[in-house]
């Protein structure tokens, strides 16, 4: 948790800058902002695996050169899947209050739920999000891997020993 705890400052700051150019880029066209996301998408491992404080901005615009089109292909195929997935989770967790989404004039009033279906709602919808997030952790961790193999020559094991 210490070691966690020592990235949190540029984890944070990194991550702020990455949402408002990938926004900026997402409002002007859509595809800059995919494109830029696709060049920073690996800067957490960067900063966590390689210590690269600030400089993991950098380090994921290196490690993703050449293959920035191919991650674009793999964000947007990830949103998909994540979309899929979702579905099903809002419909149950929306079904059990009650909610349907399309009849505004059937909503409950926050009177006619119970803490029961409030609870269960965050339930489900804490499941969905857990899923996504693991999900899209994973893809990163997978990306950043396989671009170390390609450009470092570092294998899995040599990037499992930072965390010994």
């Amino acid at each position: 948790m210490s070691r966690a705890l020592t990235f949190i400052v540029p984890l944070t700051v990194l991550g702020i800058v990455i949402t408002i150019a990938a926004g900026i880029g997402l409002v002007l066209l859509i595809v800059p902002g995919i494109w830029i996301y696709a060049a920073w998408c690996v800067t957490t491992p960067a900063v966590v695996v390689e210590r690269a404080g600030f400089g993991g901005l950098n380090r994921s615009f290196e490690l993703t050169r050449e293959y920035r089109w191919p991650i674009v292909g793999l964000l947007i195929l990830l949103g998909l899947i994540l979309i899929v997935i979702s579905i099903p989770f809002g419909l149950v967790s929306n079904m059990m209050i009650g909610l349907n989404v399309f009849d505004i004039e059937s909503l409950p009033s926050a009177d006619a739920l119970s803490s029961i279906d409030v609870m269960l709602w965050v339930l489900i919808n804490s499941a969905a999000s857990a899923i996504s997030y693991g999900l899209g952790c994973v893809a990163v961790a997978l990306v950043y891997i396989r671009l170390r193999q390609i450009k470092d020559g570092v294998g899995v094991a040599d990037v499992a020993d930072v965390f010994d």
